[in-house]
């Protein structure tokens, strides 16, 4: 075996799957502290940068650590928060890259929230993850966290469909501006998703709008100054009886907001994403094998997030 073929041995044999733990301690089990620690290799080929320009081939060990807690203060009311690794400014991404000569990695909050419980409804505020329903991290990625306040309520199963109602309001921009909290850069969203069960099939859809408003007294990154309204449909059937499960998705994004002429390539508002899953991830000797096929213009998302 060759330097290269050894390498890439190895380099497969680090790329594994997460290691994850919970652990309940004192105090009746109130205080819930989990974590999880990732290594993983990355092989970028033939791939473009976020500008469209070709990037250049490239091989990279990368790791992530999370950290996190929540507390059941009472029945009703509970509060936690997590760190993790990454840089502060990437929303999107906890992983730091090998080969900083050695440097120390830091920690960042990306969650910090109260919560509270009562009956089928539910409530919390401060930073914590997307509160409503996905089946893939291609209009929403999991590891960014938004900040502000969300509710939802789980309605009681009517003629085998149960309805899950979420809404949520969350602030965008920093505080280093004067305008009040009416003017600043925001999103606000709902979204109802409705969970039955046939014979052969456990089905999930979902309906949910996506206001995100700009402020334009602001140099708003996220947002390239403009305003979005984008309408997101989601539907998931799973297969029952099978030895693993089996699921098939499809999602439509469509941005409602109208550009100007001036705007380059202002038609591009749709996008959709299909998808085929076998396996799981949910008990230790688990796996998961799937397949995603994506066409997303360029305003049918907000890139960002």
């Amino acid at each position: 075996m060759n330097a290269a073929a050894f390498r890439a041995a190895v380099l497969c044999a680090l790329a594994a799957a997460p290691v994850s733990a919970e652990v309940a301690l004192g105090d009746g089990g109130k205080l819930k502290v989990y974590g999880d620690m990732r290594l993983r290799v990355e092989s970028d080929w033939d791939s473009m940068q976020s500008n469209g320009s070709d990037r250049e081939d490239r091989d990279r060990l990368r790791s992530r650590l999370r950290l996190g807690f929540s507390y059941d203060y009472d029945a009703i009311f509970s509060f936690g928060g997590r760190a993790r690794t990454g840089a502060a400014a990437d929303q999107q991404s906890p992983h730091q890259t090998f080969g900083d000569e050695f440097e120390t990695k830091g920690l960042n909050v990306d969650k910090a929230y109260v919560r509270g419980e009562y009956g089928a409804g539910w409530t919390w505020a401060g930073k914590n993850g997307f509160p409503f329903w996905t089946q893939n991290e291609l209009f929403w990625d999991e590891d960014a966290t938004p900040e502000g306040f969300s509710a939802g309520y789980a309605f009681p199963r009517t003629l085998g469909v149960a309805l899950k109602p979420v809404v949520g309001t969350f602030v965008l921009e920093g505080s280093g501006s004067n305008n009040r909290f009416k003017d600043k850069a925001n999103l606000t969203a709902a979204q109802v998703t409705a969970e039955g069960s046939l014979p052969a099939a456990d089905l999930t859809a979902a309906a949910g709008l996506f206001a995100f408003k700009d402020n334009a007294l602001t140099v708003d990154t996220a947002l390239a100054d403009l305003d979005y309204n984008i309408w997101v449909f989601n539907a998931k059937a799973g297969v029952k009886g099978l030895p693993k499960p089996l699921s098939a998705g499809l999602d439509w994004m469509h941005n409602a907001r109208r550009y100007s002429p001036a705007l380059y390539n202002r038609d591009q508002k749709d996008g959709f994403v299909a998808s085929l899953l076998y396996g799981g991830l949910k008990a230790k000797g688990d796996w998961l094998a799937g397949y995603y096929f994506a066409r997303i213009e360029k305003y049918a998302v907000v890139a960002r997030f």
